[in-house]
């Protein structure tokens, strides 16, 4: 071939390449895309991709949501040419939270909007300010180009010009900012536009509306709200647990346990405010906080078995229509102080089968407090067992005692028992006259449920046998669901045909404390 021959050949192929290349980039700036957008996750446990690999994004037109705030990267306004965060459905607002997010080579992105015809780039102009500016400009420059990286679930947006990461501000009314550091404030959740919406034909959904029941529980309860949510089927978007908000707006009956965790604080009615953070759609529902009809506690220690007792009288409350009894031991013997607290203030009858003592006092040693069993205030054992004598926390006689409900040096009241109308500390010497500070009282745990304005309350003065005072207590419980006065309920579990036997384990020894002819009818 002759020479001008190959350089006419050299140079239809480089004009063909050039011609190729031109098609490719427009193309690109308009948006077509090359790839396939990655699957949308919606997992809150997905760590934050370390490496600075670029993502590989294709150019077009998206919708950002920020992983901390949940709600979307926008504007005011489709004329606005200020960047902010919004919330709503997408039938007012898609137009003011689409992006479009065009490749530059290298793993560099510009992010931009439309207004009046004009091009406006996403620009961190500063590396010490928060904020960050749309600008009109006909050529973008490295304060507009952002390093996309991460993973299909989030992505982060790194500046060229300044190293800040673009993140959305603690207060959603405060608008976009960006960070020195990547975190979930400065990641971003994403989809493309055309993807999302609210049709069947949407490869994504927009949550269209969501329900929840009205919450029954008893106090000291956790309960966890459940949602339904619509549409059912197909690929919902941007709602699991992290995207809903709960408030209590009425009533201090119940809080939030860990923001979303409903737990029961008081008897009687609040009302929780649930929020869809990104579409800002939100209902009400009741919470009902109700007491047990009866609590049962019975405390295994020492190979006594006291929860067969209960087992049986917990029948004999269901056969009278009081089937809400919440029955606490066998395996389960273990208390602590603030669940026994709850069941005497969300109980009609609260009975426990346990041990007792009222010969303990605290002393202290080398500037250490002890236990010592000489002499002190009433208790009963919560646990199965006596836990280190040095650590008055958790050790359940004396720490679980009078003074639990009632300071009687003060006169505080730490507990409302006014729901409570029998209580009944089946163990030995809960009622006996005990030391405190010295000064010989009835500072016992019956004394104290009545001066925290339970209606009545029994205990023991002596110590009692262990086998006799399952049977009278299981006789107790029967009589009182049959509608007798506490004050006859208890003569028939003390003649109930073991009269001698029970004389001779002390179990005639009873003290009623408050109104003997309490019954348990009525509210």
């Amino acid at each position: 071939m002759k020479r001008k021959s190959w350089i006419k050949l050299l140079v239809l192929v480089f004009l063909f390449q050039c011609l190729w290349h031109f098609d490719a980039a427009r193309a690109e700036e308009q948006g077509t895309s090359y790839e396939s957008l990655p699957v949308v996750s919606d997992a809150n446990t997905e760590a934050l991709n370390s490496t600075n690999a670029a993502f590989g994004m294709a150019s077009g037109d998206y919708i950002l949501n920020n992983w901390y705030t949940k709600a979307y990267m926008g504007r005011a306004s489709s004329s606005s040419a200020v960047a902010s965060q919004r919330q709503g459905k997408l039938a007012s607002i898609r137009n003011n939270i689409t992006w479009k997010i065009t490749s530059r080579g290298s793993g560099y992105y510009t992010i931009s909007c439309t207004v009046n015809a004009k091009t406006y780039y996403l620009r961190n102009a500063s590396k010490t300010s928060m904020k960050v500016a749309l600008v009109n400009t006909k050529a973008y420059t490295d304060q507009d180009l952002w390093f996309i990286s991460g993973t299909s679930s989030r992505i982060t947006i790194k500046n060229k010009d300044t190293g800040n990461y673009l993140g959305a501000c603690v207060n959603i009314a405060s608008g976009i900012c960006v960070y020195s550091a990547a975190s979930e404030k400065a990641s971003w959740r994403f989809v493309k536009s055309l993807s999302y919406g609210t049709s069947g034909s949407n490869t994504y959904r927009e949550l269209s509306s969501f329900s929840g029941s009205s919450i029954s529980m008893h106090l000291g309860e956790t309960k966890s709200v459940s949602l339904t949510k619509t549409p059912n089927v197909g690929n919902l978007l941007w709602s699991t647990s992290s995207d809903f908000t709960y408030t209590v707006i009425e009533g201090k009956q119940c809080v939030l346990a860990d923001g979303k965790t409903i737990k029961a604080k008081a008897l009687g009615n609040a009302k929780v405010k649930i929020v869809h953070i990104p579409t800002n759609m939100s209902i009400t529902i009741n919470v009902s906080v109700v007491s047990y009809d009866a609590s049962l506690v019975a405390i295994y220690s020492e190979g006594r078995d006291r929860y067969s007792c209960l087992v049986s009288a917990r029948k004999s409350l269901a056969s009278a229509g009081m089937g809400d009894v919440r029955l606490k031991g066998g395996t389960d013997y273990s208390s602590s102080i603030d669940e026994i607290t709850e069941m005497l203030k969300g109980s009609r009858l609260f009975v426990s089968r346990s041990h007792g003592y009222c010969d303990m006092k605290v002393v202290v040693s080398n500037g250490i407090e002890m236990i010592s069993r000489s002499e002190g205030e009433a208790g009963i054992v919560l646990n199965a067992d006596y836990l280190d004598e040095n650590d008055l926390r958790n050790y359940p006689i004396i720490k679980y005692g009078a003074k639990e409900l009632f300071d009687f040096s003060s006169g505080e009241v730490k507990a409302d028992l006014s729901n409570l109308k029998i209580a009944v500390f089946c163990a030995c010497e809960t009622a006996g006259e005990c030391y405190y500070k010295n000064t010989q009282s009835y500072n016992n745990l019956p004394n104290a449920c009545i001066k925290c304005g339970a209606e009545s309350a029994v205990g023991w003065t002596k110590k009692i046998g262990t086998t006799t005072a399952n049977t009278w207590t299981n006789s107790l419980i029967k009589a009182l669901a049959a509608g007798k006065t506490l004050k006859k309920a208890i003569y028939s579990a003390d003649h109930n045909g073991y009269y001698v036997i029970n004389v001779s384990n002390k179990l005639t020894t009873h003290k009623i404390f408050g109104n003997s002819e309490t019954t348990l009818s009525g509210q």
